[in-house]
């Protein structure tokens, strides 16, 4: 009975502590259908078990679209976001990462982006999407193009 008591009191504390954490960006959704990403991150490679991430959706307008903390699949371990996104069609959304512990925006660069469509559901808790990320920076290099003209 005490172990059913103390697993109860430390579930809750938890639950109080997460409650007192507000989302970092303020989310505006868009549009009256919604599309599901259930995701996990990965920085540089190394899936994040930090449930103080908070993951921003940002569609192509550079407004916050919607913002997750994860929870951790009970089957598998990880730690998933699951993303009910409302968009429009032809949107593209990127991610931004906020760690709470920090207290700041982290300078990542996302390496995947999503094209919104609705009804979609994009990834499982077994089988979660991976959003990808690295913390270096990259250079994109753009060469002209050369057009040929027919005379």
């Amino acid at each position: 009975m005490k172990k059913i008591l103390v697993y109860l009191l430390v579930c809750m504390s938890c639950t109080v502590v997460r409650a007192q954490m507000q989302p970092h960006w303020t989310s505006v959704p868009i549009g009256d259908k919604t599309m599901i990403c259930t995701c996990v991150l990965r920085i540089d490679g190394v899936e994040q078990a930090n449930p103080n991430l908070e993951l921003g959706v940002f569609s192509n307008d550079g407004v916050c679209r919607g913002t997750k903390f994860p929870k951790q699949v009970p089957t598998t371990g990880t730690w998933a976001y699951q993303l009910v996104i409302k968009g429009i069609e032809g949107f593209t959304y990127t991610f931004k990462v906020y760690d709470h512990d920090a207290q700041q925006e982290l300078s990542l660069t996302p390496m995947t982006s999503i094209a919104y469509e609705a009804r979609a559901i994009l990834g499982k808790a077994k089988n979660p999407y991976v959003l990808d990320f690295t913390s270096k920076e990259i250079l994109l290099e753009t060469k002209p193009v050369e057009i040929e003209t027919s005379e």
